[in-house]
């Protein structure tokens, strides 16, 4: 689900699920035959979801950008986890690491500089890192370009080296 879902563009309330129920459960209905029960009504609640792909060792995990991104502005309340996804994200991701689950994470606006606010941004950029060996793509639109864009980690303090810890590829939108 992207930023334009909705009017106004970019706003989502995290703190009352009964606020935004109207655009999940619509969204939601759409997709409900994909995602199955568990992932469809953890989706009509928050906007994210996780769901481990037919008889594969993939879990896919869609996170709601609208709880990070930067020009919402019902997240002056709590920049650094609304609604507790970063919580759920992390609960996510050790659960596929203690079942040996590869990961690809999904959303419409790419974690890349500018987009997320600053405290979310620094809490989703630690989980990446820790979680970067089952993290085998991240995947995104938003930008209205074709991109690829490398997410770095300062190795070391001390030397300040950075090491690549994951790529974010990014297809276009179509609107505009």
């Amino acid at each position: 689900m992207g930023n334009h879902e909705k009017f106004p563009n970019d706003q989502f309330y995290p703190y009352d699920s009964q606020k935004e129920n109207l655009v999940l459960k619509t969204y939601g209905t759409y997709w409900k035959k994909w995602l199955g029960e568990e992932a469809y009504e953890t989706f009509i609640n928050f906007g994210y979801y996780s769901k481990k792909h037919l008889d594969t060792n993939l879990r896919i995990i869609s996170y709601n950008c609208l709880y990070c991104d930067s020009i919402n502005f019902y997240l002056i309340k709590n920049p650094s986890d609304p609604n507790d996804q970063l919580k759920w994200l992390e609960n996510e991701l050790r659960k596929a690491e203690e079942n040996n689950e590869q990961v690809y994470l999904i959303t419409h606006i790419p974690f890349i500089d500018g987009f997320f606010l600053t405290e979310c941004a620094k809490r989703f950029k630690a989980l990446v890192d820790r979680f970067s060996y089952i993290i085998r793509g991240q995947f995104a639109g938003h930008t209205h370009n074709d991109e690829i864009n490398i997410q770095t980690e300062y190795f070391s303090n001390q030397t300040k080296e950075k090491e690549n810890i994951g790529v974010v590829f990014t297809a276009p939108s179509f609107t505009t």
